[in-house]
């Protein structure tokens, strides 16, 4: 009943709060080896809050401004890398990806909203592809091609900037291409799932 009397601003700040102690509170379990995966799906549950947060403040109450919320969201998934890494967290890894590249495209992006995403998007993907190969992760390599390539089709489909969204096109393949180069240059016999990733990527 309280929660329902207070504004919009109060109510932002109160899910603020809990979507910052669950994530914390994920990051002190994480750290101790009976509770890894516990704390994994509680650091997940936490940025997720946070997404739901920034979402809430910007798109639904329109406290934030365009370019904050956009902010925001980029801010929340090179933080989920940063825990995914030390923690080894791979659900982490995935919902950064994901959430931080798919979750602004429900915001209606105006031109310079869209160059600010795509500027995010690359954040995003760069960081993505270095924690993939740290790690050893091909399976997050793939979910960054698929998703960002399922990103950059929509702002084709139904967005209104053609020239900046082609040229991040073109960088964004000159960045899949890289990938395919160090992952050809690191790894000594090529598998199966080697060959279906660069099939994936030159093809996406």
């Amino acid at each position: 009943l309280l929660v329902g009397e207070l504004g919009a601003g109060s109510k932002s700040l109160l899910l603020f709060l809990i979507s910052i102690g669950v994530t914390f509170g994920g990051h002190r379990l994480a750290k101790q080896n009976t509770f890894e995966d516990l704390g994994s799906a509680t650091i997940s549950l936490g940025l997720l809050l946070n997404f739901v947060t920034i979402y809430m403040a910007g798109s639904y109450y329109q406290l934030l401004a365009d370019w904050l919320v956009l902010l925001s969201y980029i801010a929340i998934g090179l933080f989920g890398f940063i825990l995914a890494n030390k923690h080894s967290a791979k659900i982490v890894s995935a919902l950064s990806i994901v959430g931080g590249a798919t979750i602004p495209l429900i915001s209606l992006l105006d031109n310079s909203g869209t160059t600010l995403y795509l500027c995010g998007l690359s954040l995003l993907a760069i960081g993505s592809f270095y924690q993939a190969s740290t790690k050893s992760w091909l399976w997050l390599s793939f979910v960054t091609v698929a998703v960002c390539s399922a990103c950059l089709e929509y702002l084709m489909l139904f967005g209104n900037t053609g020239q900046i969204l082609g040229l991040f096109s073109q960088l964004f393949y000159c960045l899949y291409f890289t990938v395919i180069w160090q992952l050809l240059r690191l790894t000594a016999h090529l598998t199966k799932t080697h060959i279906i990733f660069i099939s994936l990527t030159l093809f996406s």
